[in-house]
């Protein structure tokens, strides 16, 4: 690891929160499993805005990861996903495709299916939904995040920086070779 700036004279721009000519900007080279990456960090010394954010210096072939989730064990597979990937659970009706403030992340199978949850209880709060579908819908979600609702996780990545990577030997992963032109196979 090392800060690209270290040796330069910092310069320091408007903080888009306190608007004080104080953020910072550094570049820290770090190669993260899976990733090979640079990570960016934001920090202004007058409020504490602290943003960071992770660039691929690399692209592999466009990937598709399929994982089948039945059993409670299934949820502990590591999920790694790059800012470029839409993640798809059919049984559920997610899709989450990238936009231009998508971040890439490291979790589980089960922090996929909390982020889920938590994007939803947004959506909710947004637009007028009917408390019963709500609730059907929230059972599903937190079924799924016991293990006792089997489904698919997809990851569809055109730069091939995203993984799922099995929690235990066995743990069966399909790895395709995604079409860019069209997501399906």
């Amino acid at each position: 690891m090392s800060f690209a700036d270290d040796n330069q004279k910092k310069q320091l721009f408007k903080c888009p929160f306190c608007g004080a000519v104080s953020l910072s900007i550094r570049e820290l080279d770090h190669t993260i499993p899976h990733f090979n990456e640079v990570l960016l960090v934001w920090h202004c010394s007058n409020c504490g805005y602290k943003h960071v954010d992770i660039f691929s210096l690399k692209h592999g072939e466009p990937k598709r990861f399929i994982l089948k989730v039945s059993s409670p064990k299934d949820l502990y597979a590591k999920v790694i996903r790059s800012k470029n990937c839409t993640i798809k659970i059919p049984e559920l009706g997610v899709i989450i495709e990238p936009g231009p403030a998508a971040h890439g992340f490291i979790t589980n199978v089960e922090g996929v299916i909390e982020r889920v949850i938590e994007n939803f209880k947004r959506m909710i709060i947004l637009y007028d939904y009917d408390e019963k579908d709500f609730e059907k819908i929230s059972e599903k979600f937190l079924l799924a995040k016991q293990g006792k609702l089997s489904f698919t996780l997809v990851l569809e990545d055109p730069t091939g920086m995203s993984a799922i990577i099995p929690s235990y030997d066995g743990q069966e992963i399909i790895v395709e070779k995604l079409n860019t032109n069209n997501s399906e196979k």
